[in-house]
């Protein structure tokens, strides 16, 4: 072990596992997909508008499934980190034995179901008349190959979780570049190849490629894997993962609502939002990376019983999370004008964005203290606490408290992102106050050892 009281890291076969080599990788991962998907979209709505349209009410469907199944992925990182952390390879093994099997189990079962029923869900999202068959073409194919997709997503977080970030990294930039080389040769390859399908087909064979390319690498690097079933783990990977997920799905449609009132503002205000957006998913991404490596980093170190690291770790990623994020946002709001003329030169816009500009700021200050504090928390096995903070916090500010600022007050579009700002501020300081009390029971090893001993219980 190391001398944790000189480094916040974990070494284990020969390799030191830090927030750096952790965090890093991560976060250029996400600009690299972010900047790429762009691209994506670009070339297809320059193409057709139909289809653009087509594939857009098709993926809003298969965001919601994939998150419910990216439950036991999220599931397997939190309990392998844990287990690692032990130095116990064989329940680590076993964890991921039954992540895969019921990955693909699961996911063959509802793919085919969902694949059946295409349509009629389709319609139930008020998918257009002139839409609709290319976006149940899309989702009969997307939903067929759904195991493909969800043993990607599981495979990509165990690579992770084993620390082994730089190779996710890579793969998940090769799988991008190779997504945007597909697209451009079937829109504009002269194959001959119908638009909506081909796109369809190609995502899912570059997630394909991929995962056979991540499987490799995985038995290479000898990664725990011990061919077994057990319901008892399955039932540990549902407890940890989906009140993990759910957070997730709860903050995603709750947003999806919020989205509601901003149309009602009328297509300006929609179109200026959608430009901020463009300019705010940038500011998060540092805190995605560091809250993302942190949580395996605390997985090792709740194992390991380093308590006092866990505390030492959350404070630093705090700190580091809020400020870099800050600091994007203050970048943004002094670039402004440049930035938002990227996409008009529309005054009011630009205005409107400045000041919303402003708002972000302390949204992101917030954001960051929640995500670092969220993810930490789930690799404590507190995803029950992070869950109904997420829910109750953003379906009363984020739903509740939008909608009595932009319709009741008329503060517009400002009024909206006051509410988020609320929304995280409210989640930020209930974390800080619930981390203040759990520091005393990791400082006491109380809380850590007791649940290792009882998560060992049901894993075995």
């Amino acid at each position: 072990m190391n001398n944790s009281r000189q480094r916040l890291s974990f070494s284990e076969n020969g390799k030191v596992l830090t927030m750096l080599s952790l965090a890093v990788p991560k976060f250029f991962q996400q600009v690299f997909q972010k900047l790429l998907g762009t691209a994506n979209s670009a070339m297809l709505s320059h193409y057709s508008g139909t289809a653009v349209a087509a594939v857009s009410v098709s993926n809003q469907v298969l965001t919601v499934i994939t998150t419910l199944l990216d439950a036991l992925a999220f599931g397997a990182s939190l309990l392998v980190s844990l287990y690692l952390g032990k130095r116990d390879r064989h329940t680590a093994g076993v964890i991921t034995s039954v992540t895969l099997f019921s990955a693909f189990g699961i996911s063959l079962v509802m793919g085919i179901a969902l694949s059946v029923f295409a349509e009629p869900i389709l319609i139930m999202m008020n998918a257009e008349a002139e839409t609709l068959a290319f976006s149940v073409a899309h989702f009969r194919i997307k939903t067929a190959l759904l195991p493909i997709t969800v043993l990607g997503a599981a495979v990509t977080s165990l690579l992770i979780c084993n620390g082994h970030a730089m190779l996710s990294f890579i793969f998940g930039v090769g799988r991008s570049v190779l997504n945007v080389l597909f697209t451009y040769i079937i829109l504009y390859g002269g194959l001959g190849v119908p638009a909506v399908e081909g796109i369809a087909f190609s995502g899912s064979l570059v997630v394909f490629i991929g995962l056979i390319f991540e499987g490799i690498f995985f038995f290479r690097k000898k990664c725990p894997f011990v061919l077994s079933f057990r319901l008892s783990a399955l039932g540990n990977l549902f407890r940890y993962g989906v009140p993990g997920k759910m957070s997730t799905f709860s903050y995603n449609f709750a947003h999806t609502i919020t989205t509601s009132f901003i149309v009602a503002l009328g297509s300006a205000i929609v179109t200026t939002k959608v430009y901020v957006t463009n300019i705010t998913g940038y500011t998060s991404l540092f805190s995605v990376a560091i809250a993302s490596g942190g949580a395996i980093l605390v997985g090792r170190f709740r194992g390991a019983g380093r308590m006092n690291d866990i505390r030492r770790l959350y404070h630093r990623n705090l700190a580091l999370a809020s400020g870099l994020s800050v600091a994007v946002a203050l970048v943004a709001l002094l670039l402004h004008r440049p930035l938002m003329n990227i996409f008009t030169k529309d005054e009011a816009a630009i205005t409107l964005a400045r000041n919303i500009l402003f708002i972000d700021i302390f949204v992101e200050l917030f954001r960051a203290v929640n995500m670092v504090s969220d993810q930490s928390l789930n690799a404590c096995g507190h995803v029950k606490t992070t869950l109904a903070a997420s829910a109750i916090s953003c379906w009363l500010f984020s739903v509740g408290v939008a909608y009595v600022f932009s319709a009741c007050f008329n503060w517009g579009l400002a009024g909206i992102w006051l509410a988020f700002m609320a929304d995280e501020m409210a989640r930020a300081i209930f974390y800080l106050f619930y981390w203040r009390r759990l520091n005393k029971k990791l400082e006491n090893k109380i809380y850590s050892q007791k649940e290792i001993i009882e998560g060992s219980k049901r894993c075995m």
